[in-house]
């Protein structure tokens, strides 16, 4: 996608691991271009924001990236785009369940899903091609992700377009490292030590993906967590082995 995102193009998200992934890989040409509800947790606003973008933009190119459960909150929307045909494009992935509170389940709660799965669901592009998108097309395989392919003209163009990327494209049992950082944040706040640090141990890999700040700011949590269950030597350990990291990284470069 990045090899395709030129000047005239705006993206719009709704809330979920969809967002997540839109926040950290697109690289946006210029500011004012990504339109997000952030951290509010408004699941459905890609889609209406997308149509007062165009609206607002009518030279520029309009681009959703959605997930089914954000989707689902505004499918309404699809009509609007289809019969008032606003040049808004929409690549969806879909992994049938809403992705980021499944994996905070799996973080937070052993894996006891509440109503956060659907092992049925809707063809999505078949909806989109009902309200008259000119063109809609579901991926199963990631064959058919060539990068000359047809599925890539979604991105190209002023038409309305729709693809649905389904499950199998996606991996709804992938635990983001920022879902990491915020369930640690959560669990501080409520002063549940143990479970920071069983989290943090757990899913150490994950560290290892966040930028500097976020992971040093774990490290902080960690070292305070440990203290306050009486491991002062870890602790200690962490937070001295977190001063070296810092005063490496502000070590002046030789030339």
């Amino acid at each position: 996608m990045n090899r395709r995102i030129t000047d005239d193009m705006i993206f719009t998200t709704g809330v979920g691991n969809h967002q997540l992934l839109a926040a950290q890989y697109p690289r946006m040409k210029r500011p004012r271009s990504f339109l997000t509800s952030g951290s509010f947790g408004t699941m459905g606003f890609g889609m209406p924001v997308a149509v007062g973008a165009a609206h607002a933009n009518p030279e520029h190119r309009v681009i959703v990236i959605d997930g089914d459960g954000s989707f689902r909150m505004n499918m309404g929307e699809t009509h609007t785009i289809g019969t008032l045909d606003i040049p808004v494009k929409i690549p969806l992935l879909n992994n049938h369940s809403d992705g980021m509170v499944r994996n905070l389940e799996d973080v937070t709660r052993e894996g006891r899903h509440s109503a956060s799965e659907r092992p049925r669901d809707v063809d999505f592009a078949a909806t989109a091609r009902e309200c008259h998108f000119r063109f809609a097309e579901r991926i199963r395989e990631r064959a058919d992700l060539a990068a000359d392919g047809v599925r890539y003209h979604s991105l190209r163009g002023n038409a309305r377009r729709a693809v649905e990327f389904v499950r199998r494209l996606t991996d709804r049992e992938l635990v983001l490292p920022s879902e990491l950082y915020v369930v640690c944040v959560a669990l501080a706040v409520a002063g549940e030590d143990s479970r920071i640090i069983d989290l943090l141990e757990r899913y150490a890999g994950l560290r290892k993906q966040l930028n500097a700040g976020d992971a040093e700011e774990l490290v902080r949590y960690e070292a305070a967590a440990l203290a306050r269950t009486g491991d002062e030597s870890r602790a200690g350990a962490l937070e001295r082995n977190s001063s070296a990291r810092l005063c490496r990284q502000h070590e002046p470069q030789e030339s």
